[in-house]
């Protein structure tokens, strides 16, 4: 078994930050305690930008601890119509991720947060077992250099108290349990279902409500690893020359909603793939002010028909990750992507 940790990332490096986004992500896989085979692959969508920089800090890094023997990439991501659109990507660096994957699990954490070290630890005791994972996570804002910690949180935003026990084995019908919050799964089942829908790219938690209802079709079982907690932090933009505008579809707590009662039109014959479909694009009828359902926020503001168009019909949304990681390798990897 080998995890190949990837993060996605196009914040920009925050004063307020412990330290800058690519760091933190250096140390706290320098801290892990775990001791079997990984490696790290950050997908940058600054990469241009600090490209030397992070080069000079991992060399630094390598040179402090030799001992350290985790391969590091440090890659841009792929060419998309979100990016053409200055629109948020998510699911496509996670995909650019999968691409060049070489081990038997993929780990995936956002780039506001910091690993604990026990993460892949607790994580290869499912991954031993064939079951996918994720986990919770504590919030810690930085205002004026003190850091103020909020009470943790599952997957569905749910307060904790420090979680104490074992992980249990939890439905992954239960939508809302796969989060960017170091989610865990086998490479095989990311190659089997092709990755994330880049569909859902330019919006927000969509993919991940998305991923779940494949993963259930598929039968992949999923723990909620509720003996850990990862940290994320309430700072840092995103650069505005890569996201310029504002997401295209509803918030993920309509989507699920809506995903749910679709589920039962599932049981009734309807295709799947429809199924899928017609959730987002009820998604994105929605006007701003719009209610989606009791106690659930206000949907985020949509985007224009005639963009969508344009995105939706480029053939670049069409690929096949098992083909494509037979093209693409570490070596020759930044060529490829540029």
């Amino acid at each position: 078994m080998k995890f190949s940790v990837v993060m996605h990332t196009c914040r920009k490096d925050d004063p307020n930050l412990p330290a800058p986004v690519l760091q933190m992500m250096l140390d706290s896989m320098l801290a892990q305690e775990y001791s079997g085979p990984h490696e790290l692959i950050i997908v940058d969508l600054l990469y241009e930008q600090r490209r030397e920089w992070f080069a000079e800090l991992l060399e630094r890094c390598q040179r402090e601890n030799r001992d350290w023997s985790c391969p590091v990439l440090h890659v841009p991501d792929r060419s998309t119509p979100f990016k053409d659109e200055g629109l948020l990507r998510i699911c496509s660096p996670k995909n650019t991720g999968v691409l060049l994957a070489r081990g038997t699990h993929v780990v995936f954490t956002d780039d506001c947060q910091v690993l604990p070290k026990d993460g892949l630890s607790l994580l290869a005791n499912w991954a031993m077992q064939d079951v996918g994972a994720t986990t919770c996570y504590q919030k810690a804002l930085w205002r004026e250099g003190k850091e103020d910690h909020i009470t943790g949180r599952d997957q569905r935003g749910v307060h904790l108290q420090v979680p104490q026990g074992e992980g249990k084995i939890v439905q992954t019908r239960q939508i809302g349990f796969l989060g960017g919050t170091l989610s865990m799964l086998p490479l095989e089942t990311l190659l089997a279902l092709n990755g994330w829908d880049e569909g859902f790219d330019g919006s927000r938690q969509l993919e991940d409500g998305d991923m779940i209802l494949r993963l259930t079709a598929y039968g992949q079982q999923m723990a909620y690893e509720n003996r850990t907690l990862v940290t994320e932090y309430e700072v840092g933009a995103y650069d505005e020359s890569i996201v310029s505008t504002q997401p295209i579809k509803c918030n993920g707590a309509y989507a699920q909603w809506r995903w749910k009662h679709l589920q039962i039109q599932a049981n009734l014959g309807y295709d799947a793939e429809m199924i899928r479909r017609m959730g987002w694009k009820d998604c994105i009828r929605l006007v701003e002010d719009q209610k989606c359902s009791p106690h659930m926020s206000p949907c985020t503001l949509l985007g224009d028909p005639e963009q969508l168009e344009r995105i939706f019909t480029d053939p670049r949304l069409t690929f096949n990750l098992r083909q494509e990681r037979e093209e693409i390798n570490w070596e020759n990897a930044i060529s490829r992507l540029r």
